[in-house]
């Protein structure tokens, strides 16, 4: 079953960031905001430091090879040192709804945010093949590898599913919300909104109920990779890491799912420690309006709601998985 915790979060200091709507951007990946460079333009202007910078940032003339990727390091560096962005100060679970109207067609799904162990690379696919390697680190690729190598941080979470029949999951949600929270509009005019929980107790409830189940990835193969990558390179320069280690989960953003995962395996699917990965995502039927592998619906994963930071002590000058 699925390990699930709470994490102290990188996040904007709305006294420096008026507002989150200026510095979200849509996710690397399927959604291909690395690869549509008037997108990465657009947000380039909107404000100094719109994260579209550390997930996406242009080349320059006479730039190295590499020089983008540490480009994106240093204006982490630079917003941190100027309060830019801020770490909670404990650990905590984030309560989340994205809601607004498409072409007059009513969307709104909820969840929350918390981080999930990674599987191990053992994992076995329905019919007793081993799991292959990942698909490396090509940003061309869609990989965000190079940019959470270079920022030691998970800028976009993926996107899973599971079932709750009995409401303990994901019926707080609406109360959690309905209290002051922080909110962001998408392109399209879509609302996300996001509380922090940090009450010791449900906390305990939320991530009790969610390693009681089995999480089937839905969005975002590419960054479970990567954050898998990225855990491997950890472990090679540091030895085994203590359990607890930020590098051993990834930054998921979980959405009810309203069939039973354990009774829709398919034989292209791994099963990897109370994951379900790969097969055809568009199998699951998420609540209604929700369109997690569509490239248009909900939920969509905005990068820079929040940061998780994937090195315990989060200060550049010990940078383990880049050094």
């Amino acid at each position: 079953m699925p390990e699930t915790i709470p994490f102290a979060a990188l996040r904007y200091n709305l006294d420096h960031v008026s507002s989150l709507t200026d510095v979200v951007a849509p996710p690397e990946g399927p959604r291909d905001v690395a690869r549509d460079s008037a997108t990465v333009d657009r947000l380039y202007k909107r404000h100094p430091a719109n994260v579209v910078r550390v997930i996406a940032n242009r080349s320059e003339p006479g730039d190295e090879e590499r020089e983008r990727f540490e480009r994106a390091g240093e204006f982490i560096e630079q917003w941190i040192s100027e309060g830019v962005l801020h770490r909670d100060d404990a650990p905590a679970i984030y309560a989340f709804r994205q809601s607004g109207s498409i072409g007059g067609v009513r969307e709104e799904c909820c969840g929350w945010l918390v981080g999930v162990r990674i599987g191990e690379r053992e994992a076995t696919r329905r019919g007793g093949d081993a799991e292959g390697e990942s698909t490396g680190e090509s940003p061309e690729d869609g990989s965000p590898l190079p940019w959470m190598l270079a920022t030691d941080l998970a800028c976009t979470p993926v996107v899973a599913s599971c079932v709750d029949p009995d409401g303990r999951l994901f019926g707080p949600i609406d109360g959690v919300l309905s209290g002051p929270n922080v909110q962001a509009a998408d392109f399209d005019g879509r609302v996300h909104s996001q509380v922090r929980v940090d009450d010791p107790a449900v906390v305990k409830t939320i991530c009790d109920s969610i390693s009681s189940q089995t999480l089937r990835l839905v969005e975002g193969q590419r960054h479970y990779e990567a954050a898998r990558d990225y855990r491997d390179r950890v472990r090679k320069l540091s030895g085994e890491l203590p359990g607890d280690h930020p590098a051993n989960f990834v930054l998921t953003m979980l959405v009810e799912e309203k069939s039973n995962a354990k009774d829709s395996l398919e034989r292209d699917e791994f099963v990897a420690d109370g994951w379900l990965l790969g097969g055809n995502c568009d199998a699951v039927r998420l609540p209604e309006s929700v369109g997690a592998s569509d490239g248009d619906g909900l939920p969509l994963p905005l990068a820079g709601l929040l940061f998780y930071p994937l090195v315990t002590s989060f200060r550049f000058d010990a940078n383990v998985a880049s050094s």
